[in-house]
């Protein structure tokens, strides 16, 4: 019996061996084999006369050279973000800032389209986040791949007190900043993120933006 049953294995082998080269005669010929050894009837439910000619063995290609320097610049690593635009695209930004669900909502500013809204609350995990813009600003352009020269224009909001007057005093804002507002640990009200002291700006009331 166990003679048998290793006489049957090397035949398997042989078969397989010489077989190799051509997947389908290989299959083909280890069915009818097996099917004859354990008086099995061909079954008519899977052809494998059907499947296509190929290879045994097959691997899939790469540039060795991405793998060997450490230098070489990998196409298929790069970070590039999914909202990046074009270098040249201007920027509208709508800021609410100093009062509660402080956010920032950049729309191109030859086509209107919306590219880019945030909530300060996502980023900082504080539910209602209040205060200055600078960390929304800066990851409105990194996202979307643009430099702070890109902001054309910025629409401010104001809620407690007027905005853009207090924002033309460089020293107001470095007493606003050396005050660490919301909750002792907010920076950047001096900074230029938050002031984008070269675009166009224009205020408008707080509760006529929420209409």
């Amino acid at each position: 019996m166990i003679q048998e049953k290793l006489q049957y294995l090397v035949s398997l082998a042989v078969i397989i061996i010489f077989n190799q080269k051509n997947y389908v005669n290989g299959w083909t010929s280890l069915v009818t084999f097996s099917q004859r050894h354990h008086h099995l009837k061909p079954s008519n439910k899977v052809s494998h006369q059907s499947r296509e000619a190929g290879p045994l063995y097959s691997s899939t290609p790469f540039e060795a050279d991405y793998y060997g320097d450490a230098y070489t610049k990998n196409p298929y690593l790069e970070e590039v973000s999914p909202l990046a635009v074009s270098a040249d695209t201007k920027l509208i930004i709508g800021l609410n800032k100093y009062s509660h669900d402080t956010s920032i909502c950049a729309a191109d500013a030859s086509t209107g389209i919306v590219l880019f809204a945030l909530s300060k609350e996502r980023l900082t995990r504080k539910k209602h986040d209040a205060g200055n813009v600078a960390v929304l600003v800066e990851k409105c352009l990194e996202c979307l791949d643009l430099d702070l020269d890109a902001i054309q224009h910025v629409v401010v909001n104001n809620h407690h007190n007027r905005i853009l007057p207090i924002e033309t005093n460089r020293q107001h804002m470095e007493w606003e900043e050396g005050l660490l507002i919301n909750n002792g640990a907010e920076a950047g009200y001096n900074d230029d993120l938050n002031l984008i002291p070269d675009a166009s700006k224009q205020e408008i009331s707080h509760h006529l933006a929420h209409a």
